[in-house]
């Protein structure tokens, strides 16, 4: 029963929200990256003169091409962001506000097409796993087991 369950939950997850949100709700930034920190699934920095501190996720891809052009101190930066969704850590005090597209002068990095369709390819994976659970629970329902 866990089982069916967890894959119903997991097909529910990951068949319903792609997690990124349309062009239209999403605002544009532009400055200097003042300092950036990467950590195991995602870039953290922050834009010179501004308060707000942002988050590229490892799911967005190309991490080392984003991570090269946000380094402190090189050209301007423009950002697609989502003020309305800011999040962090558990029981940590910061607050990140999620990117989904990067471009250094002009020129894109990682764009939101992009962004959305990595987001998309990690949810296929969501899929097949919810698969996998549902027909191991129905293998478990319907085979008996030998004692």
């Amino acid at each position: 029963m866990f089982n069916a369950l967890l894959g119903v939950c997991i097909l529910y997850a990951a068949g319903f929200d792609d997690g990124v949100p349309p062009v239209s709700r999403l605002r544009t930034v532009t400055g200097v990256v003042e300092r950036e920190h990467s950590v195991r699934h995602a870039i953290d920095f922050k834009l010179r003169g501004q308060a707000r501190e942002y988050r590229y996720a490892s799911k967005s891809g190309a991490m080392a091409q984003v991570e090269h052009a946000l380094a402190p101190g090189g050209a301007p930066v423009t950002l697609l962001f989502d003020p309305a969704d800011p999040g962090g850590p558990l029981f940590a005090e910061k607050t990140f506000y999620p990117v989904y597209a990067v471009s250094v002068t002009g020129v894109s990095v990682r764009s939101h097409a992009q962004v959305r369709e990595a987001w998309a390819g990690d949810n296929r994976v969501g899929l097949f796993l919810g698969v996998v659970f549902l027909v191991f629970a129905a293998v478990l329902a319907f085979v008996p087991v030998r004692r």
